[in-house]
C-alpha cells in the first residue's frame, strides 16, 4: 500500500502541553506525518528545528490535501473542515482530557455525523464512548517507562509543570501551608514557569524555570510525593513520571484517581497530605509499587498513538 499523506492538527501551539509533547513524539516516528496548530505557538517552530514536517495552518487550509487528519481537540476537528481540499478526508478525534467526558453525547453525535473516528487516551474515556459510538479506539500516549524503586521516604512534595491558572498552583500552596501547620518539616518544591507563579510562603521552594529530564529526575530523588491539583485531568504525564520514579501521587481529579487506580487516600486535601506524610515506610513503599504495577499493565496492554497513526496511514 502506498503511504498516505496525513495531518496531525492541534488547536493550541504551546510546546509545553501534554498533547503538544505527544504530537512531537508522533512526528518523530512518522516520516509522512505533517503537524499544524490553529492557534499560534512555538510548536511549529520547534518541529522545524527538529527537521520534522510542519505547516502553518493559514497556508494549508487552501493549498494542501490530506487523506487522513488526526485532530487532538474537538476544536481542532471543527477547524479541520476549513481545510477545503481535505473536507472529505478520513478524520480522527483524539481526546486527551477527561474533562471532555461531560460533553460525550454531543461529541459522539458530531463524530457520527462527520464520520470521525474517536481515539481515547484513557480507559475512562473509552468506557464512556464505546457505548455511544462503535467507532472508538483506546491508545496510550507514552512508552512504558522503567519503574524505579521508591527512594528513602522524605517529607518533600513536588509539583512540576506549567504555572497556569488551570493547574491551581495557589491551591497547592494553600493546602501545603495548612498541612505544614501540623507537620512543620514539610517542604514543597514547585518547578516550572508560566503566568500564575504563586506568592512565596514558608517551606516553599519555587524554581521558575524548565529543567532538563535529568535535572528533574535529580529533584525527584529527594522527594517522596508528586502533587497535581488540576480539576479535570485524565492521564497526566507529570503523575506518570512521578509514579515511575517512585513518588506517591496526591491528586484532585477523579479522572486521575480512576485511570491510575489510585486509592481515595490519594485525593488531594489537607488531611490526606498529613496521612501520607505520617504513613509508615513499609505502607508507603507497598502503595507505590501497587500503582506502578497497575500503570505498567495498562501501558503494556495498549498501542502507542504514534504506532496507531503509523498503522492507520499504512506506514
Amino acid at each position: 500500500m502506498a503511504r498516505l499523506r496525513a495531518l496531525h492538527l492541534l488547536y493550541s501551539g504551546s510546546e509545553k502541553g501534554g498533547a503538544q509533547r505527544v504530537a512531537i513524539e508522533c512526528a518523530k516516528h512518522n516520516s509522512d506525518l505533517y503537524t499544524s496548530t490553529v492557534k499560534s505557538g512555538r510548536l511549529v517552530e520547534l518541529l522545524q528545528e527538529k527537521s520534522l514536517r510542519s505547516l502553518e495552518f493559514n497556508k494549508l487550509i487552501f493549498n494542501d490535501k490530506f487523506d487522513l487528519v488526526f485532530c487532538s481537540d474537538p476544536r481542532a476537528l471543527l477547524f479541520s473542515f476549513l481545510c477545503l481540499k481535505s473536507v472529505f478526508s478520513k478524520k480522527y478525534l483524539i481526546l486527551h482530557s477527561d474533562k471532555l467526558i461531560k460533553h460525550k453525547a454531543l461529541i459522539a453525535l458530531f463524530c457520527r455525523v462527520s464520520l470521525a473516528h474517536i481515539v481515547c487516551t484513557t480507559q475512562t474515556q473509552f468506557d464512556a464512548f464505546k457505548g455511544l459510538s462503535g467507532d472508538v479506539s483506546l491508545v496510550r500516549i507514552v512508552d512504558a517507562p522503567i519503574m524505579k524503586n521508591p527512594c528513602k521516604k522524605t517529607d518533600n512534595i513536588l509539583y512540576f509543570g506549567r504555572f497556569d491558572k488551570v493547574k491551581n498552583i495557589q491551591e497547592i500552596t494553600d493546602i501545603f501551608s495548612s498541612a505544614r501547620k501540623k507537620i512543620s518539616s514539610l517542604k514543597l518544591i514547585l518547578v516550572g514557569c508560566g503566568e500564575e507563579v504563586p506568592a512565596s510562603a514558608d517551606g516553599v521552594d519555587i524554581i521558575s524555570d524548565w529543567m532538563s529530564q535529568d535535572e528533574l529526575v535529580k529533584v525527584m530523588e529527594g522527594c517522596s510525593f508528586v502533587i497535581n491539583a488540576t480539576n479535570h485531568e485524565g492521564f497526566s504525564l507529570q503523575i506518570m513520571e512521578g509514579i515511575s520514579n517512585g513518588l506517591l501521587p496526591l491528586v484532585k481529579s477523579k479522572g486521575l484517581i480512576s485511570n491510575y487506580n489510585l486509592s481515595e487516600e490519594c485525593n488531594l486535601n489537607v488531611d490526606n497530605v498529613v496521612k501520607a506524610i505520617e504513613m509508615s515506610d513499609v505502607d508507603w513503599n507497598e502503595l507505590i509499587i501497587k500503582f506502578q504495577k497497575s500503570l505498567y499493565t495498562y501501558l503494556r496492554n495498549t498501542i502507542h498513538l504514534k504506532d496507531y497513526i503509523k498503522y492507520e496511514t499504512g506506514g
